[in-house]
C-alpha cells in the first residue's frame, strides 16, 4: 500500500525517494521542489513551497512550509517568507 501524497505543481527531480515506514506515509504540500537524490522518510510532512536540496535526508516534518532544507539530517538552511498579497 502506498501512503504517499504529493501536492499540485511539485517538481521532483531524478532519484527522489519517498520512504514508507510501517504504514506512515509521506505528505508533500503544493508547489514543493525536491532535489536530485533526496530522501523523505515515512511520517514526514512538508508544507507548501518547501525546497529540499539535492541529497538531503529529511527525518522530521516542516508542516508550515516556506523553508529551504539541506543536509543529512536535513536542517533549515533558509526561512522564506510568502509574498505579500496586494488587493
Amino acid at each position: 500500500m502506498n501512503n504517499a501524497r504529493v501536492g499540485e505543481n511539485c517538481d521532483l527531480y531524478g532519484s527522489v525517494v519517498l520512504i514508507n515506514y510501517f504504514g506512515q506515509g509521506v505528505r508533500i504540500g503544493d508547489h514543493c521542489k525536491l532535489g536530485n537524490g533526496c530522501r523523505i522518510l515515512g511520517g514526514v510532512e512538508l508544507g507548501a513551497h518547501t525546497k529540499v536540496a539535492p541529497g538531503a535526508v529529511v527525518f522530521e516534518s516542516f508542516p508550515d512550509g516556506w523553508v529551504t532544507l539541506w543536509g543529512n539530517p536535513a536542517v533549515v538552511k533558509r526561512y522564506r517568507k510568502p509574498p505579500e498579497i496586494q488587493l
